[in-house]
């Protein structure tokens, strides 16, 4: 489906659209690439929407699960790097404003702090709620077709999904840690573990018990701690990923919602037909009618997280 899809492309962060405003990209990097791990420094202040999950070591050594429910971003310079989750690659898609434009948007989302131009981005990642992931789908996918939009929808997409990020962003941000500062280190490495587990088995009807075992921590413990730090119960995390896989197989085109259903965990194509639409507000078939073969990437180098 999209992974192998995604596997036959050139190798590396590839531009899909530019302007003035923006540009946006893909990033295709399979574990065993040579640079897969040290893909070396970010070109652009940019944001990333990630599809198969991988983990991402920051240069102060935090660490953090970038999957299809986060976005990440990326201050220039930066080098992260990257390691392999379940044999998984780095398969997302970037954007990168133009300087003014993210320093602008910034200074209106929060008008009492001063963005630094150097490293306008705080954080390294936030939650990615089901329009932003559907709108940079869509976007991306429309722009590898054979009928790409006009520059101005391109633009205003972009800005709109930086935005609607962003805000969530510094929402979660401005939540009291209520906690002391070496406690809540390892709430957060108890999170990131408890993704993996979900992200890597998310097909399994694993109960609290079964995954409080997975990452040795008491059943209480690890609900309370998920949903403090997340703000998603761990069942809510496991169907989002499940939800997130269905709209891409269905992008690509995948043609029996039944057969879909059972290979993700739905208990059905109803059920799967019923969470789609409340999540994305738009049915699984009408997706599927939206997708096409994409075309080749392009060639110009973007500020991915690779450097072919």
């Amino acid at each position: 489906m999209i992974h192998d899809d995604y596997a036959r492309l050139p190798h590396g962060s590839k531009v899909l659209f530019e302007s003035d405003v923006v540009q946006i990209g893909a990033t295709r990097c399979p574990h065993w690439h040579a640079d897969f791990e040290r893909p070396g420094p970010i070109q652009r202040h940019a944001f990333y929407l990630g599809g198969s999950p991988v983990r991402i070591v920051q240069p102060d050594g935090q660490l953090f699960l970038a999957d299809s429910t986060s976005v990440s971003f990326h201050n220039r310079g930066e080098e992260p790097e990257r390691r392999s989750v379940a044999g998984h690659g780095d398969f997302s898609n970037w954007f990168a404003l133009a300087p003014d434009y993210l320093l602008s948007a910034l200074e209106s989302l929060d008008p009492g702090r001063q963005p630094d131009p150097e490293q306008p981005f705080g954080h390294t990642h936030a939650r990615c709620p089901d329009a932003s992931f559907a709108l940079q789908r869509l976007l991306v996918q429309s722009l590898q077709s054979d009928a790409p939009p006009d520059a101005l929808t391109a633009e205003e997409s972009a800005l709109r999904l930086f935005e609607d990020l962003a805000r969530g962003a510094l929402a979660q941000e401005a939540r009291p840690a209520g906690r002391r500062a070496e406690t809540r280190r390892r709430h957060l490495a108890l999170v990131e573990a408890v993704k993996e587990v979900l992200v890597d088995r998310f097909r399994t009807s694993l109960d609290l018990a079964q995954i409080a075992k997975e990452v040795d921590c008491s059943p209480y413990h690890l609900a309370r701690v998920f949903r403090a730090c997340t703000g998603w119960t761990l069942h809510g995390y496991r169907h989002q990923i499940r939800l997130r896989k269905a709209f891409d197989a269905l992008l690509q085109g995948e043609d029996d919602l039944s057969r879909l259903a059972t290979r993700l965990g739905f208990s059905n194509h109803s059920h799967l037909t019923s969470c789609f639409r409340s999540a994305f507000d738009l049915s699984p078939s009408a997706l599927r009618e939206r997708g096409r073969p994409p075309r080749r990437l392009g060639s110009r180098r973007g500020p991915g997280r690779l450097r072919p």
